[in-house]
């Protein structure tokens, strides 16, 4: 009765009632002292079935599931048959990784829409078959891969201990949880790190995804004393925080979790995993190929931010010094004293800007900043070719970083031509000269291009700055190929991430959208003659589209693309490249169906019609647009085509303007602006209508 007002319930129990307590191994063991007194008792069976599947043992509670369902009303045989499917499922997904993705991608999506504080729990297995835990001197314990894996392939799919809006709420939830769960679950969350057991082996039975080791011990009779400061303290260390991508790319924090099995993986700049939330589980999947017996390392903190703030926060929170690959290439080839001085004298100026500034002037300004770190990097690792070469820390550092690309079959064959050239040409040289042996290919040569990207990493914040800049002021040339710009920086940084897949996408977008601007007159032509062929997508385009799908079939998997691909809200033409190849013929494809094409045109029609002083209103839009054969005269016609022209002109400038602004030419903005620019055209397409 003492235990009864705690929750915990009377000291003698059926097995039915310690079921309904969540005392699941209580209950099993009820159940089956039951099944020894009556082998028949079908009750037992389904009560012991339902605490196995709990516990992980889900090959077990198949088989009594089965013996439980031969007999009882049909009621009950219906539970058993319901229980027996949910077994097997909990079963393929325990042993290979088998789940329902567009399912739990809607369950995240509905709980993201709700705004509550935490999601509710979802009904699945957790799965870690390929992954072990070992110890390694120098770096403790360390999660490790047991099998060869490819790019995307999931390695583990963990459910919460506890999950909440707020690291306070978490430790609530963690200590109420852990003074009556199993002693398996308690033994694994206090094997996690708390500063001083970071050489203590963890058994294999402990980690999530594993049956539930019974000879631990189940629930406790009585709420165990629970040290809520080591509570706190392991809350510290291995909490996630889940960041949830906004419209423009910024991140925002959404909810706090503790997953034990992940918080034994260690931290690297140059993660070789990412991770992902749906609800309140957490799903790793790997960003590149890995060999059988690779540690897996992921990111504690925001990896496009510089390396002073990477290493100061990681010390902070964590109390390490990060001495990762990316870090030890950023200390030789950016020191913090050359970094600081070009934050105080650039970046800082820059940021007293408001935030939603639309000015096209400042859009360049960003993208002038942009041009800065490129060259800065561009001069560093010229000067620095020659030790890339010759120190060890360096050497290393570029060979563990650089030899497993993100890049697909293709990319990888451009690469490896671009440098059997190069060494062609270093061999032609030396003939040249006279000299007896070429000189041989220099890291700086054969990665050149990678480093380069990654060093710009630390200013990825920036980057993404200037593209989302220069979508506002509607410079989607420039949009287009910052986006493509950056998620070359998040290939080398942060591989098939969500911020990745991001801006693939938004580079494949405003390639799409720069292509429609540029094509508008042969669309409008397409339009008016219904018979003739339209233009094909750019080359420039279909690649984008096909790169964007690699990225978020590698982050997020296959079964799920078709509901991004919905969610992107691309135009159909694009959507089309990535079912089909682009071919560079020009075909005819649904303009009329995309949100980025006729519309626009129409619209503006439209606006002009109907603005004050036009006595045609809409209904002579509508006619401008359609009935041009109706027309008896010539003059409208070739009227239209000189108002096209107008507003091709008047874009024309403005594009020019944006890629002369890219290049670093002249800035021809405020002479093209004196001279009318759309506003001419306009005038002529008012009274063009209005007659």
């Amino acid at each position: 009765l003492r235990n009864s007002k705690k929750g915990f319930g009377p000291l003698v129990m059926d097995y039915s009632e310690l079921l309904k307590a969540g005392r699941w191994c209580s209950a099993k063991s009820a159940a089956e002292a039951a099944i020894l007194r009556n082998p028949h008792d079908r009750q037992a069976h389904f009560v012991k079935a339902n605490a196995e599947d709990y516990m992980g043992h889900h090959r077990r509670a198949a088989a009594s599931f089965s013996l439980s369902g031969s007999d009882g009303s049909a009621t009950f045989k219906a539970a058993c048959k319901q229980g027996l499917r949910h077994a097997l499922i909990h079963l393929d997904q325990q042993e290979k990784g088998k789940y329902a993705w567009p399912e739990l991608l809607q369950a995240d999506q509905d709980f993201l829409a709700s705004g509550a504080s935490s999601p509710p729990p979802l009904p699945v297995a957790p799965y870690s078959a390929p992954l072990e835990v070992h110890v390694q001197r120098g770096r403790g314990r360390c999660v490790m891969v047991t099998k060869n894996v490819e790019a995307g392939q999931l390695l583990y799919v963990g459910k919460a201990f506890a999950i909440g809006g707020s690291l306070k709420e978490v430790q609530k939830a963690s200590v109420a949880k852990l003074k009556r769960c199993l002693q398996a679950e308690h033994d694994r969350f206090f094997s996690l790190f708390d500063g001083s057991n970071a050489e203590k082996e963890v058994p294999d039975s402990l980690l999530e995804g594993r049956p539930t080791d019974l000879s631990l011990g189940g629930e406790p009779d009585a709420p165990r004393e629970v040290d809520e400061e080591k509570v706190k303290t392991i809350l510290e260390f291995n909490a996630y925080t889940r960041e949830v991508l906004a419209a423009e790319g910024v991140t925002q924090e959404m909810t706090v979790g503790i997953w034990p099995a992940m918080s034994f993986m260690n931290h690297s700049c140059r993660p070789n995993v990412h991770l992902l939330s749906y609800g309140d589980l957490l799903v790793c999947r790997a960003s590149l190929d890995l060999q059988a017996g690779t540690e897996l390392v992921t990111n504690y903190v925001r990896l496009e931010r510089p390396l002073v703030k990477r290493r100061e926060q990681l010390r902070s929170r964590y109390s390490f010094f990060c001495q990762c690959p990316r870090c030890n290439l950023e200390e030789r080839l950016l020191p913090d004293e050359e970094f600081q001085k070009f934050m105080e004298e650039k970046v800082k100026p820059m940021a007293k800007a408001p935030e939603k500034e639309k000015s096209i002037h400042w859009a360049e300004s960003w993208s002038e900043l942009t041009r800065e770190i490129q060259w800065m990097i561009s001069t560093k690792i010229n000067r620095m070719a020659a030790n890339l070469d010759s120190e060890r820390k360096l050497v290393q550092a570029c060979d563990e970083l650089f030899e497993i690309s993100f890049a697909g079959p293709e990319a990888l064959a451009k690469r490896y031509s671009e440098q059997d050239k190069l060494r062609h040409r270093h061999v032609e040289l030396s003939q040249k000269h006279g000299t007896e042996e070429p000189p041989e290919l220099g890291r700086a040569d054969l990665y050149g291009e990678q480093l380069h990207r990654l060093l710009c990493g630390s200013f990825g914040d920036i980057f993404a700055a200037s593209a989302r800049l220069w979508r506002r002021v509607k410079a989607l040339e420039n949009a287009a190929a910052t986006s493509e710009y950056t998620a070359g920086i998040f290939e080398e940084i942060a591989p098939s991430s969500e911020k990745h897949a991001f801006w693939s996408a938004q580079a494949a977008s405003m390639a799409c959208q720069s292509f429609q601007r540029a094509a508008k007159k042969e669309l409008l032509e397409a339009r008016r003659y219904p018979n003739s062929a339209r233009p094909g997508l750019s080359e420039e385009a279909g690649k984008a589209a096909e790169y964007a799908k690699r990225c978020h079939v590698l982050c997020y998997g296959e079964e799920v693309w078709p509901m991004l691909l919905e969610a992107l809200n691309w135009p159909s033409q694009l959507k089309a490249v990535v079912a089909v190849s682009v071919s560079s013929h020009r075909v005819r494809l649904p303009y009329d169906l995309c949100p980025h094409s006729g519309r626009e045109e129409r619209k503006q029609v439209q606006l002009h019609a109907s603005s004050p002083g036009s006595p045609s209103g809409s209904k002579s839009a509508n006619s401008h647009v359609h009935g041009y054969k109706k027309s008896k005269h010539g003059s409208w016609k070739s009227k239209l085509d000189e108002v096209v022209a107008h507003e091709m002109e008047s874009e024309q400038a403005v594009s020019k303007w944006a890629r002369s602004s890219v290049l670093g030419a002249d800035k021809p903005w405020a002479r093209g602006q004196e001279e009318g620019g759309g506003t001419k055209a306009r005038k002529a397409l008012f009274f063009a209508t209005k007659a």
